[in-house]
């Protein structure tokens, strides 16, 4: 989670896990909305792994695209 400047660099505040098999997607609604706790970012921002993805539902289907559009600062798991 960043928080958004507009004339200066965006901030890390913290960061939101999302459990993508217990979101419940409802067929009538094309968005949903998501809320969380915000935890706290202890690691230099050269350290912080991101990921920029686009989420898109098609109900007929039942199916969910994720497409991983930016990522950065990525490290191999240990």
């Amino acid at each position: 989670v960043f928080d958004y400047d507009r004339y200066s660099r965006n901030d890390v505040v913290g960061s939101v896990r999302v459990v993508l098999d217990e979101l419940e997607l409802d067929s009538s609604s094309s968005s949903i909305e998501i809320w969380g706790e915000i935890a706290g970012e202890k690691k230099p921002p050269e350290e912080i792994q991101e990921v920029l993805v686009s989420l898109s539902y098609l109900p007929s289907a039942e199916r969910l695209t994720v497409l991983i559009l930016k990522a950065r600062n990525l490290f191999p798991t240990q």
